[in-house]
């Protein structure tokens, strides 16, 4: 299988995976609890959220240049692209799982990648610098996944812990704006309330 086969490593997988993002020039943006880790408190997880601007052409692309090393659903993949949906890229030699997030036609996703900036994130088998959502950015895709869900424990236990460090440096602005549009207002009210004060 080539130099692929080598990997063999939730980082090692991360970082193939970026290096063909970078190759095609498809911006992007690591989200969810490797986010949340980062910006907050540490928590083992089992598959890295990347936020891309990616559409169906550089998605062909995408799955050629990874079909060695990763397993998608070819099929489903172009389909969750046209409706803006999510898909997977599971790494063959751990079954390590990337669920990666269109950006394009989401305006939420595309500031996601736009605010991103270039943090050390830990894995199994070593740490990796690359691009991950803003801290304000991480709560609010958390607090939707958490209305979307009916309620996560460990989504509001990652907003608690995103709190407990950067509440006072947070946009509070910029929360209240994509609360509104996402639909999460008074989840935002709610956490905001009982966290300390944000100038």
């Amino acid at each position: 299988m080539g130099a692929g086969s080598m990997i063999t490593s939730p980082k090692q997988a991360l970082e193939q995976l970026l290096a063909v993002l970078d190759q095609l020039e498809i911006a992007y943006a690591i989200g969810g609890s490797t986010a949340s880790s980062v910006h907050g408190e540490p928590r083992t997880t089992f598959d890295i959220d990347v936020i891309a601007r990616i559409d169906q052409r550089k998605l062909k692309d995408l799955l050629e240049l990874t079909a060695e090393t990763f397993y998608s659903d070819e099929t489903t993949a172009h389909e969750a692209i046209a409706l803006g949906r999510s898909f997977n890229l599971i790494h063959l030699l751990t079954a390590f799982k990337f669920d990666l997030f269109p950006s394009i036609g989401e305006p939420f996703r595309e500031s996601q990648i736009a605010r991103g900036a270039d943090a050390k994130v830990s894995l199994p088998g070593g740490d990796l610098e690359c691009a991950i959502i803003s801290a304000e950015d991480c709560i609010l895709a958390k607090l939707a996944w958490y209305h979307a869900g009916g309620g996560s424990g460990k989504q509001w236990s990652d907003i608690q812990g995103i709190l407990r460090r950067k509440a006072s440096t947070l946009d509070r602005g910029y929360l209240q704006k994509w609360a509104a549009a996402l639909g999460v207002a008074g989840l935002l009210h709610q956490l905001l309330a009982d966290s300390p004060p944000i100038p």
